[in-house]
């Protein structure tokens, strides 16, 4: 089975790795207002694990396009103190 998937941990705190099961809704609302789907994904009472699964024709620019929406998401009003 060959695929491509990457999934990113959202979390409150780096050092306590609280899972942030809001934060991680929410990027997947902002993501999708924004023309990119993303999933989700985790263990436990919620979800914060948030899902990327281009297909695997996907070409560098479409990649960075992505890339580049999420880390916009990211950084415009959501996670202001988040460190990429």
């Amino acid at each position: 089975m060959l695929g491509f998937h990457i999934g990113l941990e959202i979390v409150k705190d780096p050092e306590t790795r609280e899972p942030d099961y809001e934060g991680c809704n929410l990027l997947r609302e902002k993501g999708l207002n924004n023309g990119i789907i993303f999933g989700l994904g985790g263990s436990g009472k919620g979800k914060n694990v948030l899902k990327i699964k281009p297909p695997l024709i996907t070409k560098l620019k479409q990649a960075d396009e992505i890339f580049e929406k999420l880390e916009k998401n990211i950084k415009t009003g959501l996670f202001l103190d988040l460190k990429l």
